[in-house]
């Protein structure tokens, strides 16, 4: 399974909104590498990914 690149998501912090949600349906080693608290305060986001031994998140739009 592929998820997004680093490339793709730095583009997603450098020029979306501020304060983003990055949601992920898996956490895989590509997602979990953004899961640094300090990281995460310094580009301004947050990570979500699904509770513990579910995969995927549903989310209404």
């Amino acid at each position: 399974m592929i998820g997004p690149t680093r490339q793709a998501l730095a583009k997603i912090l450098t020029f979306g909104e501020p304060e983003a949600e990055l949601i992920f349906n898996y956490e895989r080693a590509i997602s979990a590498a953004w899961k640094e608290p300090s990281l995460q305060q310094a580009l301004g986001y947050r990570l979500v990914f699904p509770p513990a031994g579910q995969e995927g998140i549903e989310i209404e739009v």
